[in-house]
């Protein structure tokens, strides 16, 4: 089925009655005002080669994403900040609830940045529009088949990274486009800033370093918006071939301290772990109170490594949790939904997207935040039928501080565009989600709901426990007062 045929579909749903906001769209209203030195996201991004014509992009004739300024500079944007949200905190950081089959081989992890003050310039004034999860804060993406989940950044996580500074022109709002980060090619993280890494049995410091060249679809973009400067026959040429490397420029440098010397005799260690073979040589440089480590951008084509420094002997340690997750209820599979015609179809209790053409099973994608590590249910992918029990023996081990509290997040996804193929193939697949013969709502997946619990310490969270999703959010209908579904888990604490 060629991408024009695709096309067609998509349109015929949405004369049917279905409001086409674009995948993942975003609100609108502001309370928070636009930084000194933004670019203007009613004038530039038409200047840099954004269209503003959302059925040429899905037709690949105009960009989804274009460089700020136009040129290939962006590519290598500096920022600087902290993870988190205003306005929707738990949604901070998270595996996106939907992506563009036609923009798209694989779903983004997203994450937005609370810029420090010198990065704040990279903010466009579109981006303060809304009351969302990326409302004045710089929204940042990368593909997941190259950004591997022990590396995901959790919300409060300090961050540093080198990437693309664009437009999102599939974006558009009444403020005009905001810019973003995407994708980036160099991430440093710094867990849990000040307090101890949730991976380290001793309390210690952890920052984690990824690195790649890779490029993905959306770097396709933005290079052949670049080359073909609004020609759309020769940008439609240009995105049927995959734009393979993008290299970093630079040398940077990543400073992980360990904190305050807990006694006069107290030695400072640190150790590397690589969690990609074959390991790329990174100059280390101990410090008086912590490590600096050094990045030669031009040979970080594949780093993939953890870093962790502390004191020793241990002052005090933290305790060893295991979450095992046990079962998950789906009440509502989401598939199938009811016509714009009859909202009131005997579906009418599956799903607010109206118009799908879809099918039971479900296909659903849970990840679960647990402590601060992010671990995905096995298998990734599962076919709920509604009412369903699914059962799991996964565990995840983390270290949480004493009488310091810690959350479980859970984030969901179902699958819904499998007969659309990806941005390079009919035929492809939008990883982790399947080939099928299923078209979704131009406005989204259907997203079951999140599901979060903050517990106040690690002793109080000992035991079993059932926790319903949340409605906010999910396109999970309101006469499920108790969510599409339901998490059983059981959190025990492990001896040394």
């Amino acid at each position: 089925m060629k991408i024009q045929r695709r096309i067609a579909v998509l349109l015929v749903i949405c004369c049917a009655g279905i409001v086409a906001a674009g995948l993942a769209g975003r609100g609108s209203g502001s309370e928070a005002t636009p930084v000194t030195g933004g670019p203007d996201s009613r004038t530039q991004p038409l200047a840099d080669g954004c269209a503003r014509d959302r059925t040429a992009i899905l037709r690949h004739e105009v960009p989804n994403w274009v460089y700020v300024g136009g040129g290939l500079a962006a590519q290598n944007q500096v920022v600087t900040g902290v993870v988190n949200s205003q306005y929707e905190p738990e949604r901070a950081a998270v595996p996106t609830g939907t992506d563009d089959p036609f923009t798209h081989t694989s779903y983004d992890f997203t994450f937005n940045i609370k810029p420090d003050p010198p990065s704040e310039h990279v903010l466009g004034t579109g981006n303060f529009e809304g009351l969302g999860a990326e409302t004045a804060r710089l929204h940042t993406e990368r593909e997941s088949l190259t950004f591997p989940d022990w590396a995901w950044p959790d919300r409060g996580d300090r961050v540093s990274l080198v990437g693309s500074w664009v437009w999102d022109c599939d974006h558009l709002t009444a403020s005009g486009e905001h810019t973003e980060i995407h994708p980036f090619r160099l991430l440093w993280v710094e867990r849990n800033p000040g307090g101890s890494s949730p991976r380290s049995r001793a309390g210690d410091r952890e920052a984690d370093l990824f690195a790649t060249f890779a490029g993905t679809p959306a770097d396709t973009q933005a290079v052949c918006a670049s080359r073909t400067k609004g020609d759309r026959a020769s940008f439609q040429q240009c995105v049927g071939t995959p734009v393979g490397e993008v290299p970093l420029t630079g040398t940077y440098e990543f400073v992980l301290r360990a904190g305050k010397k807990p006694s006069p005799k107290a030695r400072l260690i640190y150790r590397a772990v690589d969690r990609l073979a074959p390991s790329v040589p990174i100059p280390v440089t101990k410090l008086k109170d912590g490590i600096k480590v050094t990045v030669d951008g031009s040979r970080a084509q594949r780093i993939q490594r953890q870093f962790y420094v502390g004191w020793r002997p241990v002052a005090t340690r933290p305790v060893h949790l295991r979450v095992r997750l046990r079962e998950l209820l789906v009440r509502r599979a989401m598939d199938p939904g009811c016509p714009p015609a009859d909202p009131g179809c005997p579906f009418k209790d599956e799903s607010l997207m109206l118009g799908q053409v879809t099918s039971v099973p479900g296909e659903w994608n849970v990840y679960v935040n647990a402590g601060g590590v992010w671990a995905p249910w096995v298998p990734l992918l599962i076919r709920p039928r509604s009412g369903e029990t699914i059962k799991t023996n996964r565990s995840i081990d983390f270290y949480a501080a004493r009488s310091r509290p810690w959350r479980l997040f859970v984030q969901t996804r179902e699958c819904d565009f499998g007969s659309l193929g990806n941005a390079y193939s009919t035929q492809g697949v939008v990883v982790p989600c399947p080939h099928i013969l299923e078209v979704g709502n131009t406005a989204s997946d259907d997203q079951p709901g999140i599901l979060a619990v903050h517990f106040r310490s690690p002793a109080a969270s000992l035991g079993t426990h059932a926790v319903n999703s949340r409605l906010t959010g999910s396109t999970c209908p309101p006469s499920n007062t108790k969510g599409c579904y339901r998490l059983t888990f059981t959190i025990s604490r492990i001896r040394p």
